[in-house]
């Protein structure tokens, strides 16, 4: 792209896996510097989130009691270009008062201590006593979000 005021942008396109990139500078027609090679990698995959804990869950509707625990696993290693779970999300809305909140549940083998291919989590929420609905999201290192595990809560 013509550059302007010695500034030049360019969009573009890139596939999922890894990519090199160099920029070179041209005056007139003239070839002039060139830039040092870039390598990055593209990872647009999202990781796979599945739910373990509490019974009933997977099935769409569980029940807890304190101290209970939601647990699940994720992975992120279809190939070499997933950049491996960074961590889970848990959204809880209270069916009565339509109240939202969120955490992370402890994860073994995310990122950045782990490779994040493949990992277990688990949550204790300290909700209050009542209805919720519970969405679980895994996100990867790149930010791509697993589709949202969704069931009903019973809360004691």
């Amino acid at each position: 792209a013509p550059a302007s005021g010695g500034h030049w942008t360019k969009s573009l396109t890139f596939t999922r896996g890894s990519h090199q990139i160099r920029a070179q500078a041209f005056v007139g027609t003239a070839p002039g510097k060139t830039s040092d090679v870039r390598t990055f990698t593209v990872d647009n995959s999202a990781p796979a989130n599945t739910i373990a804990g509490p019974p009933g869950a997977a099935q769409g509707v569980a029940a807890m009691i304190a101290g209970d625990a939601i647990t699940g696993s994720a992975t992120d290693n279809n190939n070499s270009f997933d950049s491996g779970v960074d961590h889970i999300t848990l959204t809880f809305v209270n069916a009565a008062t339509n109240a939202r909140s969120s955490l992370n549940a402890v994860c073994t083998g995310c990122r950045p201590s782990g490779s994040g291919a493949s990992v277990t989590w688990s949550s204790r929420p300290g909700l209050a006593a009542g209805a919720y609905s519970v969405s679980i999201v895994a996100y990867d290192k790149a930010g791509n979000p697993s589709s949202s595990l969704s069931f009903r809560l019973v809360f004691a």
